[in-house]
Order: structure tokens, then C-alpha cells, then sequence
């Protein structure tokens, strides 16, 4: 039996928390802003998990060599404008800023640190593991 020549993408050097902060940093700045600690970490959170969710369907993707997963997202947003185009200029953002990193982004976190806050995240490799 012959197995198929699946070629591994190459990943860039510099680490994932770092790309994956820049990629989500027009919605993530403003709220890095307020004062209040506790609305900082909520809001962070939910803009951290909609940035993943879209940087993670443009990879899977782009890697199937198909378009299924965003356009889910864009079937569920539909009739909600407001987040419809935020997630819009995320996709946009992936692919002109960021299309050379197919990285998966796995468990992140976000923490604050002697009061700055970071982000620490993993990455996945996108293509199956041969056997």
C-alpha cells in the first residue's frame, strides 16, 4: 500500500501568542483601555475566543482547499450586521496580514502579569499525522 506524499506547510519562527495578539489587536486594544480589571478579562476572553474561532477556520480552510468552515460562520452571523462585519475584517485581516501562517491556534490564555497583560497560546499543526 502506498501512503499519500502529504507536504507539512511551513510555519514562521516567530511564536504564535505573538501573531496571534497582532491578529486579533483591533479588537482586543480597545478593550485593553478600560480601567476596571474584571471587564478587561471578560471582554478580552470573548473577543480572544471569536479571533481564534476565525484565524483557525481561515487555516482548516485553507489547508482542506475549501471554504466550508468560514462559510459557516458567515450562515450564522447573517442577520447579525454588527458582529457579521467584525469577523469580516478578521477573515480580510487573516488573509492579507497573515496568510503565510497556517498554524492552528490551540489552548491560550490570558493573563495579567506584574500589570500587563499576555497572552500565552499553542500551536497545532493543521495537516492529519500520518500513521
Amino acid at each position: 500500500m502506498v501512503k499519500p506524499n502529504i507536504i507539512k506547510p511551513r510555519f514562521p519562527d516567530r511564536k504564535i501568542s505573538e501573531t496571534f495578539f497582532d491578529f486579533a489587536s483591533p479588537i482586543l486594544n480597545p478593550i485593553l483601555e478600560l480601567d476596571d480589571f474584571e471587564i478587561v478579562k471578560e471582554h478580552a476572553e470573548k473577543a480572544l475566543e471569536i479571533a481564534s474561532l476565525v484565524w483557525n477556520s481561515v487555516v482548516l480552510d485553507v489547508t482542506n482547499g475549501d471554504n466550508k468552515n468560514v462559510a459557516e460562520i458567515r450562515s450564522t452571523l447573517a442577520s447579525q450586521p454588527g458582529p457579521a462585519f467584525m469577523v469580516e475584517q478578521l477573515i480580510f485581516r487573516k488573509y492579507e496580514k497573515f496568510a503565510n501562517d497556517n498554524r492552528l491556534i490551540g489552548n491560550y490564555e490570558f493573563i495579567q502579569r506584574k500589570g500587563q497583560w499576555r497572552l500565552r497560546a499553542e500551536s497545532r499543526d493543521p495537516t492529519p499525522q500520518q500513521k
